[in-house]
């Protein structure tokens, strides 16, 4: 069934079901800017946020009253939160502020209002911001500010949502609340992205997402509900390598891919339980899904690429074990570890007998490629919110040798320019006269710590380089000569 009505749907047994409309938005297609001149644009509770970050954000309705305290919802990595188990609470941030009115035909109009907290930045298994506006939310509803409520389930595998969102353009291109239309692709059990393991997140492909999208509200055309936010994509990501920083993956077996122009959606469900009978967050009430920040953390959280069997080691002996300490307000953990892509770090199946604190995790490191988890949680706690570091075993050497620029010539003095990227990281190099200089002899090579050097003497030269991977694999080596 294809919907192609624009907002004629009702969530059975919703009696409260909010209008979704598309103002001319195509499935799949471009996103639209929109406007709201006459007032009455139903996406006016969608505000550009300069805080962090600038991201989008979206007003909550807390069920309190309009004597509730005001709320916006976005990413943890807007308000700041950006290491793997860190958990933000409480920090206020008065240099802060959202923008409502945030639409082409109303610039002029547009309405400042300062962030008084942060009640939660996180990016631990999800990646949540929960922001304290200094205004009630009845006073921005009587400015015509509409606040969503979340949806109470996950979203379906398939379900038709919009994403509104305030993304930055490019130059001379202003930036104004736009809106693209899709369905849900699927949930992804697990989407890595550098060092962050994320639980649930849901695929989306819809059009304009790109930074400045983070934040932004994804809205179910069915329930009239917020499903999630927007939070990371792999659109735009250029070559970058699988689960590099902006090019999420997703893991399967040992192995993890990226799926290409694919965004994710961090799923909301049980939000509205941490909010009191006020409207005031409390992430101390049983039922809220949020993390407290209260377990205990892995240092280091992330190891990076790591080959434990390295036989060609240039920067000292290779790494075998995971050696992490347990950190925080607790006085023993317990811990798991596995394929990132089967162990359920949230299952209390599989992890070991609680351990002093001081004690550190110093279980070897798998030798087979692939990634990794280590779970963790506090000795005598449920596993709903694991502190997790991550690894990847990477054994295999970079199939070809650092790529350079050369510029210049032998009567002008020859510069030579490194070209690394996620295959090859660094490299060592040496050169000198043509007929004396020998790339199978290892001595006269240093790294190429800053990113170009000039030859100096008299040409022609032999130009020697190997280089590593981020695991420190070395690839072969290249000769050149240079006239």
């Amino acid at each position: 069934m294809r919907w192609l009505l624009p907002f004629a749907f009702f969530a059975a047994g919703c009696g409260d079901f909010r209008e979704v409309p598309l103002y001319g938005a195509a499935d799949l297609g471009e996103p639209v800017v929109l406007h709201n001149a006459d007032g009455r644009n139903a996406y006016s509770g969608v505000v550009r946020l300069n805080g962090g970050n600038t991201c989008t954000a979206v007003l909550l309705d807390t069920g309190g009253g309009p004597g509730a305290p005001a709320y916006v919802l976005t990413n943890g990595h807007c308000v700041g939160a950006f290491a793997p188990n860190e958990v933000l609470r409480d920090e206020a941030h008065p240099e802060w502020h959202v923008t409502f009115g945030f639409f082409e035909d109303t610039a002029a109009g547009q309405d400042t209002v300062p962030v008084r907290t942060v009640g939660l930045g996180t990016m631990k298994g999800a990646d949540i911001g929960i922001v304290e506006l200094d205004a009630t939310l009845g006073s921005l509803e009587r400015r015509g500010y509409r606040p969503w409520k979340v949806a109470d389930a996950p979203p379906s595998a398939s379900e038709p949502v919009v994403v509104v969102g305030a993304p930055l353009q490019d130059f001379g291109t202003p930036d104004f609340l736009r809106l693209a239309s899709c369905s849900v692709d699927g949930v992804a059990r697990v989407v890595l992205e550098r060092q962050w393991y994320w639980h649930d997140l849901a695929r989306l492909r819809c059009e304009g997402i790109q930074a400045g999208s983070s934040g932004s509200p994804v809205i179910s055309r069915v329930s009239g509900r917020v499903l999630g936010l927007v939070n990371t994509t792999t659109r735009l990501s250029g070559r970058l390598g699988d689960c590099a920083l902006n090019r999420p993956c997703e893991p399967a077996g040992l192995a993890a891919t990226s799926r290409t122009d694919t965004s994710y959606v961090v799923p909301l469900v049980g939000l509205g339980l941490c909010f009191d009978e006020d409207g005031g967050l409390d992430l101390e009430r049983p039922a809220c899904p949020f993390d407290t920040g209260r377990g205990p953390r892995p240092s280091p959280d992330w190891l990076g690429a790591v080959n434990p069997a390295l036989t060609q080691p240039v920067f000292g002996a290779p790494q075998t074990r995971w050696d992490v300490s347990a950190t925080g307000a607790v006085d023993t953990y317990r811990h798991k570890i596995g394929s990132a892509a089967s162990v359920d770090c949230r299952s209390d199946d599989g992890y070991g007998a609680p351990r002093p604190l001081a004690q550190p995790i110093d279980d070897a490191l798998p030798r087979a490629e692939g990634y990794y988890a280590l779970c963790l949680i506090g000795g005598d706690e449920d596993p709903r919110h694991p502190a997790i570091a991550t690894v990847r075993i990477d054994t295999t050497a970079p199939g070809r040798a650092p790529r350079f620029d050369v510029e210049g010539g032998s009567k002008d003095g020859y510069r030579i320019v490194w070209r690394f990227d996620d295959e090859v990281v660094g490299a060592f190099f040496k050169y000198g006269p043509a007929d004396t200089t020998s790339c199978a002899e290892p001595r006269g090579y240093r790294g190429a710590f800053i990113p170009f050097f000039s030859l100096e003497g008299k040409p022609p030269f032999r130009l020697c380089a190997y280089g590593y991977d981020a695991a420190l694999n070395l690839s072969p080596t290249s000769d050149t000569l240079l006239p």
